[in-house]
């Protein structure tokens, strides 16, 4: 028997958005973890604007590759 297509269909954009929301929920801790952790190693060196630096690595980190890169570059100049 198939299954009627209308359920095939909720069931999919349910499984997406459980998915996505799933993967957002992640991103969201990494970027909290990657601004905490590069905030207490730039205020330990003593780098002015160690705050601003740190959101701005951790905002770049929703990037997957790209973001984390462009991160650490920022920071280390």
């Amino acid at each position: 028997m198939k299954k009627h297509p209308i359920k095939s269909y909720k069931y999919l954009r349910q499984e997406i958005a459980e998915t996505l929301i799933r993967y957002l929920q992640t991103q969201f801790v990494v970027m909290i973890v990657v601004s905490a952790s590069t905030w207490v190693v730039l205020s330990v060196l003593g780098v002015r604007y160690a705050l601003l630096l740190a959101f701005v690595t951790g905002a770049l980190s929703i990037i997957p590759f790209v973001g984390l890169i462009s991160g650490a570059i920022i920071t280390s100049l």
